[in-house]
Formats: C-alpha cells, sequence, structure tokens
C-alpha cells in the first residue's frame, strides 16, 4: 500500500470513528425538519438572506416575504434549526450578502434569482455583477473562462481557488492550474465569491480569492426542464427531477449546449460547439430523531465538451471589416475533452454544538485540441499578423487566409494535437464546533486536505499543405513536441475562528500548506522535485456602529505555488493583502464600499499558449518581482416596491484597479515582454460598471443590465496605451422579458449585447479577436412537482 493510500485510509477511518463513537451533550430533542424544494431552491434557509440582498425583493407571490430581521444572530438561527434533508455544500460555504454581524470581510452570492433573470450560459456574464472580478473574453461563449478577483492574472482562471460545492475542480489545481474546465453555470443555483481573508480557508490559491458552484439540491419531489433556441443555431435542453422521503432522496439532472458559432470559416466549415454535462445525487440519512444525525451524499457527474475553437484571430484591419471572420488555415481546430467525477460526501450532526463533515472526491480530465499552430519553418505567425502587408510577409499572410497555395517548404502548416490527461483526487475533513467562552461566541473549525493532482502531456505537430483553401497532409510524419508529467502531493490544514462579541466580530484564522511536486520530461530524460510548505494566516473584523451600519477590514498573507518543473530560482507568488470599508445593510438594501491592497514581494507569471507564449516556453513560471495593486469596490442593491405584486429590483457595482510594477525584469511571456519600473499589470481594467434595473410583477418581468469593461494592456506598460497593444472598451446591454402564460410555466426572451457592440476582446495570443455579437434567444422553463 503506498504512502498516500495508508494516509487516505487513515484519515477516513479517524473521520468514521468519530461520528460513531461521540455521544450528544444533552438530550436529543424531537425536531421539525426544513425541506429544501425544488421550487425555490434559492428559498432555503442557507440562502435567504443572500436573497434578499442581492435580488433587492422577495418573490412577488409572497408578499413581504423578505421583511425577516436579516441580522438574526446566526448561532442563534443555527441551535434552532433542525438538520437539514439536505445538507448540500458545507455551509460556510454560503456568503450571507445582509447578515452583517457576521460578515468580517469581502463576499459575494449571486443567488438562483440573479442566475435566473437573464438566463445566462456564459460565467463570465453572471461574475461581470461582482465587484472586484475580471474576465478576459476569448471564444465568445466562455467555454474556456478567463477570471481574475483583485488584480490577480485572468490567464486561465489559473490564481483563482475554483470549487464546486465546496470541492475542487480545475483539472490539476496544484500541478496545472489553467482551468481548462469550468461548469455549466446553467446547472447552478448560486455562485459565490470569497475575496479578502475570507478565502484564506480554501487554497491554494488565495492572491486574489476564491470561487464556488453551487449545484441543485435533492427536492422533496419535483423537477422541470428549460429548452431555448436562438441566433446561430443556438440551443439548449436542461432538465432535472428529483425526490426524496425522511431517509433518502435522489436527483438527475441533465444539460445539452449546442451553437453554429458565430464566426465565418474562409473556406466554410463549423465553428461552434457541443456541450454535455450530467449530474446524479443520491443521499441516505440517518432519522432525524437519533442522537447523532447523519447524512451521505453521493453525486457523479460527466461531461463533454466538442468545440471547433482556435487561438488565432485577425489582424487589425481584417477585424475592422469583418470582425466574425476566421481564416481558412484554421479550419481543422477542434476542441474535444471529456470528464467524470464522483463526489461522496458525509455529514454527522454530533450535537447542537458539534459537526463533523468528511468529503471524498476523484474527477478525470482528458482533452485533446488540434489547432493550427503557426508555419513549420516561415516567420512567427504573430509576426505576420502585425505587418501582413510587408513584402516578406504577404506570402504567408495569403497562405493564413486562404488565398494562395502553400509554394516552398517554409510555407507549411504546423497542426499541433496537445493531449493532455488530468486527474485530481483527494479526502477533506472538517470539524465545526461552537461554544462560548465569557462574553465570546465562538464559531470554530478545523479542516484537514489531503489532495493529489496530475497531468501527462503528448503534444504531437503534423505539417500541412494550403490548396484550394484546403488543408492537405504534406505526408511528413507526426513529430513529438512535448512528452512529460507533472504530478503534486499537497496536505493542507486550516484553522479558523468567527468570535462574536455585541456588535463586534473577529474572524481570525490560518492555512498551512505542504506540497511536494514532482516532474518528469520523457522527451529530454529531466526529473525534478521541490518540497513547498507556506503559512497563510488571516484575520478580519467587522463593527458594528449600528444595527445596521458598520466597518470592516482585514489582512491576509496571498499565496500560490510553484508548479512542477520549474527552475530552482522561481518562487511562489506571495503578497500581503489589505482591505477596509464600510457596510450598510437592512432588509432590501446593501450598500459596500472597500478599498483594498495587494502588496506583492513576488508576482509569478506563467507561459501559456493562451498568453501566446510558444510551445518551448509552455508553462515555464518566472518571477515577476514586487508588484502594488490597489483599488476600490462599490456595491449597492435596493428592491423597490412600487404596488403589492409589483418590485423594481436595482443594483450598481462598480470596481477601480490600479497596479505598478515595483522591480523590472525580461520575461519571454508576451504579455510581459521588457517590464520597467511603474508599468501596469496587463488585462486589467481601470474601471469597470454594472448597473441592473428591471420591473418584476406575478406573472411578467423586463429586466436590463448594463456593463462596461475599460481598454486594457495586452502587455505591460505605463502612459497611453499603444493601439496596438489594446483591447476595445465593451458597453454590453442586456435584456430579458418573460411571461408566465401559467403559474408553473415561463416563456422568455433574452437578447445579449443589444447595441451589437464588436471590439477588439484579447489579440493574445495570435490576433485579434471579438466578444459575442448581437444574441437573441427564446426559450420555454416548465417546472413540476
Amino acid at each position: 500500500m503506498t504512502r498516500q493510500r495508508r494516509l487516505l485510509l487513515g484519515l477516513l477511518v479517524l473521520h468514521w470513528s468519530a461520528s460513531v463513537s461521540a455521544q450528544p451533550s444533552e438530550p436529543s430533542e424531537e425536531v421539525q425538519v426544513e425541506v429544501e424544494t425544488d421550487e425555490a431552491p434559492d428559498a432555503a434557509s442557507d440562502d435567504s438572506t443572500a436573497d434578499a440582498a442581492s435580488d433587492g425583493a422577495g418573490d412577488p407571490e409572497d408578499d413581504g416575504a423578505t421583511d425577516a430581521n436579516p441580522n438574526q444572530d446566526e448561532s442563534d438561527m443555527a441551535e434552532s434549526a433542525a438538520p437539514p434533508v439536505d445538507l448540500g455544500p458545507p455551509p460556510e460555504m454560503v456568503v450571507r450578502g445582509t447578515d452583517v454581524s457576521k460578515l468580517a470581510g469581502a463576499g459575494h452570492a449571486v443567488s438562483n434569482k440573479d442566475l435566473e433573470r437573464f438566463e445566462h450560459d456564459n460565467a463570465h456574464a453572471v461574475l461581470l455583477s461582482v465587484p472586484g472580478v475580471y474576465v478576459r473574453a476569448e471564444d465568445g461563449f466562455g467555454l474556456r473562462p478567463n477570471i481574475g478577483i483583485r488584480g490577480a492574472s485572468s490567464n486561465r482562471t489559473s490564481k483563482v481557488t475554483l470549487m464546486e460545492d465546496g470541492i475542487l475542480f480545475a483539472p490539476a489545481p496544484y500541478s496545472a492550474p489553467a482551468a481548462y474546465y469550468f461548469p455549466l453555470v446553467t446547472r447552478m443555483v448560486g455562485v459565490d465569491v470569497f475575496k479578502g481573508p475570507s478565502a484564506v480557508r480554501y487554497g491554494p490559491n488565495t492572491i486574489g480569492g476564491a470561487i464556488n458552484m453551487r449545484t441543485r439540491p435533492i427536492p422533496d419531489s419535483g423537477g422541470g426542464f428549460d429548452v431555448a433556441y436562438g441566433l446561430y443555431d443556438t440551443a439548449k435542453l436542461h432538465g432535472h427531477y428529483g425526490l426524496s422521503n425522511d431517509r433518502f432522496g435522489v436527483l438527475l439532472e441533465g444539460v445539452h449546449l449546442e451553437s453554429g458559432g458565430f464566426k465565418e470559416l474562409d473556406s466554410g466549415g463549423p465553428t461552434g460547439f457541443d456541450k454535455n454535462e450530467f449530474m446524479g445525487k443520491f443521499k441516505v440519512n440517518s432519522d432525524f430523531s437519533a442522537p447523532i444525525y447523519q447524512e451521505l451524499i453521493v453525486k457523479v457527474g460527466y461531461a463533454n465538451e466538442a468545440s471547433n475553437e482556435t487561438y488565432f484571430g485577425l489582424t487589425d484591419a481584417d477585424f475592422e471589416s469583418n470582425p466574425v471572420r476566421r481564416y481558412a488555415a484554421t479550419q481543422r481546430d477542434l476542441m474535444t475533452w471529456d470528464r467524470t467525477s464522483v463526489h461522496a460526501a458525509h455529514s454527522a450532526r454530533l450535537d447542537r454544538h458539534l459537526t463533523l463533515r468528511t468529503d471524498v472526491y476523484r474527477n478525470d480530465f482528458d482533452r485533446s485540441w488540434e489547432r493550427l499552430d503557426g508555419f513549420a519553418g516561415g516567420p512567427a505567425s504573430r509576426t505576420v499578423l502585425a505587418n501582413p502587408g510587408s513584402l516578406a510577409n504577404r506570402p504567408y499572410y495569403d497562405v493564413l487566409t486562404g488565398v494562395a497555395d502553400t509554394e516552398t517548404a517554409d510555407q507549411a502548416l504546423s497542426v499541433v494535437t496537445n493531449q493532455r490527461t488530468f486527474v485530481s483526487q483527494g479526502l477533506q475533513t472538517r470539524l465545526e464546533v461552537r461554544s462560548k467562552t465569557g462574553p465570546f461566541k465562538h464559531k470554530a473549525e478545523v479542516g484537514l486536505r489531503y489532495h493529489q493532482d496530475s497531468i501527462v502531456r503528448l503534444h504531437t505537430a503534423d505539417r500541412y499543405l494550403m490548396q484550394s483553401r484546403q488543408l492537405v497532409s504534406a505526408g511528413a510524419p507526426t513529430t513529438t513536441v512535448t512528452d512529460n508529467t507533472g504530478s503534486a502531493d499537497a496536505l493542507a490544514m486550516h484553522v479558523m475562528d468567527d468570535m462574536t462579541v455585541g456588535r463586534l466580530v473577529i474572524t481570525a484564522g490560518a492555512r498551512v500548506e505542504t506540497i511536494h511536486s514532482r516532474f518528469s520530461d520523457r522527451a529530454n530524460g529531466i526529473r525534478t522535485g521541490r518540497l513547498q510548505s507556506i503559512l497563510v494566516p488571516g484575520l478580519g473584523a467587522f463593527l458594528g456602529l449600528t444595527q445596521d451600519f458598520g466597518l470592516l477590514g482585514g489582512v491576509h498573507r496571498g499565496f500560490s505555488p510553484v508548479s512542477p518543473g520549474q527552475r530552482p530560482e522561481v518562487q511562489p507568488e506571495r503578497s500581503t493583502n489589505y482591505e477596509f470599508g464600510a457596510r450598510y445593510a437592512k432588509k432590501r438594501s446593501r450598500v459596500e464600499l472597500i478599498g483594498f491592497f495587494n502588496d506583492y514581494t513576488n508576482l509569478s507569471g506563467q507561459c501559456t499558449f493562451s498568453s501566446g507564449c510558444a510551445e518551448a516556453q509552455l508553462d515555464e513560471q518566472f518571477n515577476g518581482g514586487s508588484v502594488h495593486i490597489y483599488g476600490l469596490e462599490a456595491y449597492a442593491t435596493h428592491g423597490f416596491k412600487v404596488a403589492k405584486r409589483i418590485t423594481v429590483p436595482t443594483q450598481l457595482g462598480y470596481t477601480l484597479t490600479r497596479s505598478n510594477f515595483r522591480t523590472s525584469f525580461d520575461s519571454d511571456n508576451p504579455q510581459f515582454g521588457t517590464v520597467a519600473v511603474g508599468d501596469e499589470l496587463p488585462y486589467v481594467p481601470q474601471h469597470q460598471v454594472y448597473a441592473m434595473s428591471g420591473v418584476e410583477g406575478k406573472k411578467w418581468h423586463l429586466f436590463a443590465s448594463l456593463s462596461y469593461i475599460d481598454r486594457m494592456r495586452e502587455q505591460a506598460g505605463q502612459g497611453a496605451i499603444p493601439i496596438d497593444q489594446a483591447t476595445g472598451a465593451q458597453v454590453l446591454l442586456d435584456a430579458n422579458l418573460g411571461l408566465r402564460p401559467f403559474k408553473a410555466g415561463l416563456l422568455y426572451l433574452k437578447v445579449d449585447n443589444l447595441l451589437g457592440q464588436q471590439v477588439i476582446a484579447a489579440r493574445q495570443p495570435r490576433g485579434a479577436r471579438p466578444n459575442r455579437p448581437r444574441f437573441a434567444q427564446v426559450g420555454f422553463k416548465y417546472r413540476f412537482r
């Protein structure tokens, strides 16, 4: 038996022995069980206060439902509540937006109602509503999101801890953190964003923050479906059904999304995608009157995708002429992947003050991306696209576009097939204790996680010739470009304590990570290893000056580990992050103003294909030195009641971000290049605004949102941004009209990018690429019991 398996077995034995042998501290009470129904999953006890703030109004059919006191002490609520039928995600994974006495730091919850307002299938569109979160468009559909928080790099969301129901879901969070998989937001009922000290307990990345996707809980009985069709032959089919009794429960859910794509290949052909996700949940629990209530939920999932996506964009002139054009040389580009997942969660309420939860999980992800890489022997494609009209570059540009056939050997096109196999698995356990010492109420948590992940890379290259706008094999043998394996074993422990006395809440804790990484380069016969250990402390506080208004502040250490195979001189990313602000929350209103300052002692960058790096620099990390990132986050929401059955929810968010390097260096990464003191970070907008409002009645609704994303640098620099190194400023207006022909049915029409604006969303890695053009879709949703 391997060392890792012995450790996993030992942790399991400890957990089960604790849950079986523990005795309640006082006689058990007969309890009244509250069942979370599928009709309104966002109205369950864990979500109600968050929804009241983010929705700005309650359900029109339940007049006054959100007028309950949002500042009720959380510990009192927990002590009086019965064991839920579906414990679902960990309790702390829900940010209670209006509980000002308990939120000692920055956090944001996107509720189920928020998600359903605009029927977004794109995580980018959902997260734009959260202050301090930045996104960088790539394919227009959000198939592989690029998300950053508070200035942390957005490239492949590699600096954000990503979770689904509290479990890491990136293909290999330690070995290869690039998030080539992201779950469909369509099947989620909530999204939680943690910033500042509140992100310390999650890891491995605490630089920017953490994002948790919440899946649908098992209902008592019921289900629903959602069918939609829109422009570019885009279609959606979503269905779910579940039922449960006092002891057992089951939920089945599936989503199919497809699109013909909005881009136009010079040679003709598909540019869209097909994507499927299926999930099953199975639950068994003890009798509610048992001395120790226990629950076991097993979640299994399968997902796949086939997308005709490319890294190639256009020259600026071609973009100006037709932003949705795609060059003929990208006709073979195709990403395919399959993912399986299993997650078993056991929870035991040992008594009214003691809860133990253990999760065991495994995710397998296999992907293959066949795509144009450039010319086999000619100039770099980036050079050709930057100046296609020059005498030297014109013949290569004509081959890219299919205007001319391949005539010389160096005009042959290199098409790579990048195959990668990922495994991510582990066990985590968490003990939550509620107690009281003198005037202090404590909600303490001790957590332990053992995680192992790995990536196997096999990249090959083939040569093709352009002939009559079609790619034809050159007949050359396939060459192996990359053949390596990276893996990591990580043991993490965290201790957190939420201490409350009067209107003062102090959250103190720390996370300790020990990471053993290994790398084997079979092509070059190189084997390396590294051991990393880090202490990540955090401290946050909230002082309620009144029942509804208070001040908050916090400090924590930011950390992002070194991935396997790096040079010895490469150091982890480290920072000290500060935040300070004020919050007002009362019933249907919430206002926040928070300033943040991230002091990096070392910013680390990583070369990826998506950032424009070549195969030789793939996944290489480098030290970026000292950086300051600072800014301001503002958020306000309120729900106006204009009549008994009519509400007007409103929401406004703003983020200001500034950055500057404190050291200079040279990098092969095109996003950095030669960096001088005072340069600003790439792909961080200085200004970002989100505004939403609408009118909602009992049988209809109309919502509209406006997003503004400032121009962004595509390469580190200072002063005015050169035109050829800047993205375009985006103004995105979305709208959704809904009509209920009967109580259980909803007919909706959504229009994204109503203004039809298309700008250069990114030039990296190879040429200008647009945001999605105007998109309209009509759909019908039906729920049944």
